[in-house]
């Protein structure tokens, strides 16, 4: 596993001071084939970090494995010692892991376990966290792998665990929520599946991940969304962020169903350091609004 971990983006700052980790809050995407983070400065409300590694060996959905994310940890170490520091602050991001919503009415912290249970099978070696979300009105409860969090909670006694979804949804509310429009889809891109997400009359529609081995499938998935929550495919506004390349094949499908089709620009409540403002906006959307949770 360690053999085939590489680094494929390192952004720095030349401000960036990895003897003053303490200085900096961390956030860190957690997913089965990656681990990426990021480095914001909360003097001057900057992204001075970046960077992301990935196994290639992997190809399509798997779910988070406890050793392999330890595995993970070591060799980003090995490259990078001072993120075993401590930070002002770390927030965890947890990728390919089962979630469901519900609404805080219906919400209690003695039964969301049950919750989880009853909707999906075989949840044996899970541990189920929780978080909720005032503005959207529900709650988000999701799984990830006995052990995990533990052994995250040793690393880093302080940090604060969130589903990948949450922090796409938090940023989404935010940047557009209060906008007039005539229904908003935002689609996020990951290895072998999507997140979709739709925001009409300022409510929560939809939020949900599909598998896709094919283009034909997010096709499928997205069209199949936007016409059974009643959006009208000429008048929709439809977000891209994520793994996606801007007029890739994909891309350009997606527009030929969807009159108004946009990639993600980035969140103006941050500032972004020169090096990582070349970077696509639309990249790592999740990780880089991961500190609105809070």
């Amino acid at each position: 596993m360690s053999l085939q971990f590489l680094q494929v983006l390192n952004i720095v700052d030349q401000s960036f001071d990895s003897f003053q980790t303490g200085r900096y809050r961390l956030s860190v995407r957690i997913a089965a084939d990656s681990i990426s983070f990021c480095m914001c400065d909360p003097d001057r409300n900057m992204y001075t970090q970046l960077a992301s590694f990935v196994n290639p060996a992997y190809k399509g959905v798997r779910r988070l494995d406890k050793q392999v994310v330890e595995d993970m940890f070591d060799k980003i170490a090995a490259m990078h010692p001072w993120i075993n520091g401590r930070f002002a602050a770390v927030n965890i991001l947890f990728e390919d892991c089962r979630f469901t919503l519900l609404p805080l009415s219906l919400f209690s912290s003695t039964n969301y376990k049950t919750i989880y249970e009853f909707n999906f099978l075989n949840t044996f070696g899970e541990e189920v966290l929780f978080q909720t979300h005032t503005i959207a009105d529900l709650a988000m409860i999701y799984g990830v792998p006995i052990g995990l969090a533990q052994f995250l909670q040793y690393k880093y006694p302080f940090a604060r665990f969130h589903h990948s979804n949450f922090s796409l949804m938090t940023a989404f509310f935010n940047k557009y929520r209060n906008n007039e429009n005539k229904g908003l889809a935002l689609v996020n891109f990951r290895n072998g599946a999507i997140d979709l997400m739709i925001v009409q009359e300022r409510k929560l529609k939809l939020l949900n991940s599909y598998t896709c081995q094919t283009n034909e499938d997010v096709l499928y998935f997205l069209v199949m969304a936007i016409e059974q929550m009643g959006l009208n495919p000429e008048t929709a506004d439809v977000y891209l962020c994520g793994d996606i390349e801007k007029d890739n094949k994909l891309h350009l499908q997606i527009q030929k169903y969807v009159r108004n089709v946009r990639l993600m620009t980035r969140n103006d409540d941050f500032r972004y350091c020169y090096a990582l403002e070349k970077l696509e906006s639309h990249r790592f959307y999740n990780l880089l609004n991961l500190n609105l949770c809070e």
